[in-house]
């Protein structure tokens, strides 16, 4: 039988939805927060009637990792996410596997933006790990991948990033979810030592444009725009970065904002490089700490001159 404060349950979801609705305004959450309040009084009412129904509303609170939560960090607010994450500290125990892996995504998501990829690899394989149970296609696994492989090229763990989109392509093609599919070609494109980058590219642009993914599609093209900065095709880059900017405007994702900025301006500064290249600055200061390689990866020779070697990471 269901608990006789089944009625606080419902509550609780009501008003987390109502926080959520004016976050992100324009989505099936107020409806769904309304439903939760009629549900909340049934339940004060005649207790245990809508036990059945219970899980719904745990699933619906859960849905706050991995939305209203991500949504806090790519503006910029990391500290409003980590209050969103703290709502939910009374299940950290939780047997659940469901509960177990939305913490360990969200875990993994508020490391990557705060800077510590190492600790964030940890949550995020946790909650990969647990894909064997609740499917690949959960949405808490899917933002622990994501979160994981950011974490593992951003600490140079190249065999740990392989081995996790590994998991992905080895999948039959009718089991891949198509969002992994879409992030696991931008990440073997910003992985790839050679040309073959320009087609992961492409591939995951076209997947996330096909997918309805604003976001994650500014991020590649943002990713791609640098990659060809790097290579002196200033023009190509041109136009990505004039939709990115657009989408990250909509979208009030000021960080990505900061980051493309930074690339416009260094691409500017630059003068007088070796042809087809430009300072490596410009292809990696777009990315940011825990967005892009590790340090290591961004320290090669650079072929600026002696003026602009003073503003560049290789030096």
């Amino acid at each position: 039988m269901v608990s006789v404060s089944a009625w606080q349950v419902w509550l609780v979801a009501a008003l987390l939805l109502f926080v959520a609705e004016v976050l992100a305004p324009g989505f099936w959450l107020l409806s769904v927060a309304v439903g939760c309040v009629l549900a909340g009084a049934v339940s004060l009412v005649v207790p245990g009637y809508l036990a059945p129904v219970l899980s719904f509303a745990a699933g619906t609170l859960l849905s706050l990792l991995s939305s209203v939560l991500e949504l806090r960090i790519h503006r910029g607010d990391v500290d409003g996410a980590r209050h969103v994450l703290s709502l939910f500290a009374r299940i950290e125990r939780s047997p659940d596997i469901q509960c177990r892996a939305c913490l360990a995504g969200s875990k993994s998501v508020i490391d990557v933006a705060s800077g510590d990829p190492r600790r964030a690899l940890t949550s995020g394989l946790e909650g990969v790990d647990l894909a064997e149970q609740l499917g690949i296609a959960s949405q808490a696994v899917k933002q622990a991948f994501v979160a994981s492989v950011e974490a593992a090229i951003a600490i140079g763990d190249m065999d740990q990033a392989n081995g996790l989109l590994e998991r992905v392509e080895m999948l039959k093609p009718g089991e891949r979810p198509p969002l992994l599919v879409a992030q696991t070609s931008r990440f073997r494109a910003r992985m790839a030592g050679d040309d073959s980058a320009e087609s992961g590219f492409k591939s995951a642009a076209g997947l996330f444009r096909e997918l309805g993914t604003p976001f994650w599609l500014a991020v590649t093209l943002l990713e791609y725009g640098v990659w060809l900065v790097d290579r002196g095709r200033v023009e190509d880059a041109r136009p990505f970065f004039e939709e990115a900017r657009g989408t990250f405007q909509r979208l009030n994702a000021e960080p990505w904002l900061e980051r493309l900025e930074k690339t416009a301006t260094a691409v500017r500064e630059t003068s007088g490089p070796t042809p087809g290249t430009v300072c490596r600055r410009a292809a990696t200061v777009a990315i940011g700490a825990g967005w892009a390689a590790s340090v290591s990866s961004r320290a090669t020779i650079c072929s600026c001159t002696q003026r602009q070697r003073a503003w560049c990471w290789a030096t």
